[in-house]
């Protein structure tokens, strides 16, 4: 027999399944999402320096929210929600809100209200959260709100149907008790 005594190599304990190492490779990915994400804002108004789009006709020298409900009772307020550093609202002012069809559909049909969501402080009670929107508002409460682009086939229908629903004061009186009121 040997009388040596036998050494064993350590080995490392086997890491629970579903856990990763942490590894300076993600210790980099990290930092480098943290640096994107605090320039994020920076980036956006460099790339989008010079090419806001014009206010479109409907929305020009429109009153304010409040300004536009109380002097038009009765009547539906459209409010297009934008920033100028949106590219997508930019898209859509550019494309959509001046197809003819949208503007005359707007001026028949409800008061129109542009709504610039870093300078008026009225945008913040709408619970506004991703621009462009359009809400329709009928009697100081929201019937009717959609987020992002629209081409203008598809926001038509969105005016149409939500045009449709502030003429059923009973659907409108349903979603009224649903719902917090708009700003008053």
């Amino acid at each position: 027999m040997n009388s040596r005594p036998q050494t064993r190599l350590a080995r490392p304990r086997p890491r629970p399944p579903g856990r990763r190492a942490f590894t300076s490779k993600g210790t980099v990915l990290l930092g480098l999402a943290i640096a994107v994400l605090l320039m994020f804002p920076m980036l956006v108004r460099l790339f989008t320096s010079g090419s806001v789009a014009p206010t479109p006709e409907i929305f020009v020298n429109t009153p304010r929210l409040s300004d536009a409900m109380a002097s038009h009772p009765g009547r539906p307020v459209v409010v297009f929600a934008t920033a100028d550093w949106c590219p997508p609202c930019q898209s859509m002012k550019r494309e959509t809100l001046v197809d003819p069809r949208v503007a005359e559909l707007i001026r028949e049909r409800a008061t129109p209200v542009y709504m610039n969501v870093d300078q008026d402080s009225e945008a913040g009670k709408l619970g506004i959260y991703g621009i462009p929107a359009t809400l329709v508002i009928w009697d100081g409460t929201t019937i009717a709100r959609q987020e992002g682009f629209r081409d203008a086939e598809a926001y038509l229908s969105f005016l149409r149907d939500a045009f449709d629903l502030a003429s059923k004061p009973e659907e409108v009186e349903r979603i009224r008790r649903a719902a917090k009121p708009a700003v008053r």
